[in-house]
């Protein structure tokens, strides 16, 4: 039987599915300097980046919708996360500066995500920014204007989104284990359940988070118990089936990483 840990990863809030920073894997140091004047105002000054991603899959590679009752299709939705990481808090502190967008099949590029689909993704697809902005949060209007955090957040409002669904390599799965203290046979039950979300930004491809998949019902909606808990079921690995892909940060990397120009 899965272990209350192993559930909790799948099915639980406060788990993969709101990440804090003591499930997040840090991969790179934050070497970011500000080199405005001491006398400038105080701004806020993020140092690392998260990603984070629901996209609504049906026909392998379809970006699908369902009625959430907000008056407009749930499509999926694309989220930066910029934070000042010794005091990040997970997906619902309100201290981060986020970047939100909006995912929807008519915001969808022709053809986008090719480059994704031949570095190994099952399905890939692209964003119009332009469209697709749905807005930032209270911390981002706090960085400063020609600072490299500024640089960044600037990006990640105006380029296209690139992303796609692949499968974890044994290192992630390792590195998962390790994380939150799984038994081998927790993963053993664990790892058919389990894909990874992958980006490009710029000519980089990361893999930055695992994925579940949830079922869905022929409305496209999520299926879930009397406690509105939703049901997580197997990934397939050469296409993808019917579901609801959600893929909450699991690692995060150093802003200056994606400093324009770098």
């Amino acid at each position: 039987m899965l272990s209350y840990v192993l559930i909790c990863l799948l099915a639980c809030n406060n788990k993969l599915a709101d990440t804090g920073a003591a499930d997040i894997v840090e991969r790179e140091s934050p070497i970011v300097e500000d080199t405005l004047p001491e006398d400038q105002p105080w701004g806020y000054e993020p140092d690392m980046v998260l990603f984070h991603s629901v996209t609504v899959v049906t026909n392998e590679n379809e970006v699908s919708c369902y009625d959430d009752g907000d008056g407009s299709p749930y499509c999926g939705v694309q989220k930066i996360i910029l934070t000042v990481w010794d005091e990040y808090d997970g997906l619902t502190d309100e201290g981060n500066c986020m970047i939100t967008h909006r995912v929807t099949p008519e915001f969808l590029v022709v053809d986008g995500g090719a480059n994704l689909l031949d570095n190994g993704a099952v399905a890939a697809w692209e964003l119009d920014a332009t469209q697709s902005l749905v807005g930032t949060s209270t911390m981002c209007d706090f960085i400063r204007e020609g600072t490299p955090y500024y640089s960044v957040l600037n990006r990640f409002k105006t380029q296209n989104l690139v992303w796609g669904l692949t499968t974890p390599s044994q290192d992630m799965l390792d590195e998962l284990q390790e994380v939150y203290e799984y038994t081998n046979e927790d993963m053993e039950e664990l790892t058919p359940k389990l894909g990874a979300y992958m980006n490009m930004i710029g000519n980089e491809y990361r893999i930055p988070n695992f994925t579940a998949r949830y079922e869905i019902d022929e409305n496209n909606t999520p299926v879930t118990d009397g406690e509105g808990v939703m049901n997580s079921v197997t990934i397939g690995g050469e296409t993808l089936e019917n579901g609801y892909y959600r893929s909450p940060p699991f690692y995060v990397y150093s802003l200056e990483k994606f400093v324009t120009g770098e």
